[in-house]
């Protein structure tokens, strides 16, 4: 929440809200009361899940068939999801549209967990298909303004079948080119480049909406679209880089009460051990 709050403040002073319409967008209120794009809907909605998860969690593990749990759910969303079509604001689908791929994750992060997976030929076939009609479903969706069953359906089921099958893919050439002795260079930089990108990507999502939506349009007009893109990331990752270590830094101060506390409950139990 730190960095969504320090770009919140900043984003908001430049923009003139007041304290009231601050706090609103920072507390969720306005992505449910008003439109989930009023502010970083990512982060509103991510804590939704997350505050949800331990809930939901203690029912599915105690469930003696968590696919058919999983399923259960989901089709539990489904008819939801038809039933308030016209009645729920329309982009709140956009919200609720990703509840499916939240629900799976779960499920495959329990079977990591709990199973050893080993995936046949016939079943990375499987998962290569899923990922071409995805990314087909996606093109439809997106530009053929097809519609998937439930409004705003591009973020719905062709999302899912891409980034479930795009996880098993990544992950296996990966697997693959560190077996290769004359790839295992490739395997380690992309693995760091990845790592990096991704210890930042929340300071990312934040920063990019807030500068974007001030200077990347003037970037484009005086350097065209490809340098401006590439001006702006490298923008975007500093920027980035500066709130990650301002948000370190405010995780440091807070937990420092925490720590002292900790240390002093260390030494008095040394002392005792040696009394």
């Amino acid at each position: 929440m730190i960095p969504f709050i320090i770009v919140g403040i900043f984003f908001g002073k430049m923009n003139g809200w007041n304290l009231s319409l601050l706090i609103k967008n920072l507390s969720g209120y306005n992505f449910y009361k008003v439109n989930i794009y009023s502010f970083l809907w990512f982060i509103p909605a991510i804590m939704t899940f997350y505050l949800i998860f331990p809930f939901y969690y203690r029912v599915f593990e105690k469930s003696k068939n968590k696919l058919m749990f999983m399923i259960s759910i989901l089709e539990i969303w489904l008819f939801f999801s038809l039933l308030l079509r016209g009645i729920e604001r329309e982009e709140m689908y956009g919200f609720t549209n990703r509840i499916p791929i939240f629900l799976i994750g779960v499920f495959f992060g329990w079977l990591c967990q709990n199973r050893n997976i080993q995936l046949h030929k016939a079943e990375w076939l499987v998962i290569v298909i899923n990922l071409i009609l995805g990314l087909y479903l996606s093109f439809l969706a997106n530009f053929r303004d097809l519609q998937l069953i439930v409004p705003v359906s591009n973020c719905c089921f062709p999302n899912i079948m891409i980034s479930v099958s795009l996880c098993f893919l990544i992950a296996k050439g990966m697997d693959f080119i560190n077996q290769i002795h004359i790839t295992k260079w490739l395997a380690k930089s992309v693995t760091l480049f990845m790592g990096f990108f991704g210890s930042i990507s929340l300071e990312m999502y934040c920063v990019q909406e807030w500068l974007g939506d001030r200077y990347l349009n003037v970037l484009a007009g005086r350097y065209g679209n490809g340098v401006a893109n590439l001006i702006f990331f490298i923008i975007v990752t500093l920027c980035s880089l500066l709130l990650r270590i301002i948000t370190k830094a405010i995780i440091y101060i807070l937990d420092l009460p925490f720590r002292l506390r900790a240390d002093k409950s260390q030494n008095s139990t040394i002392d005792n051990d040696r009394d």
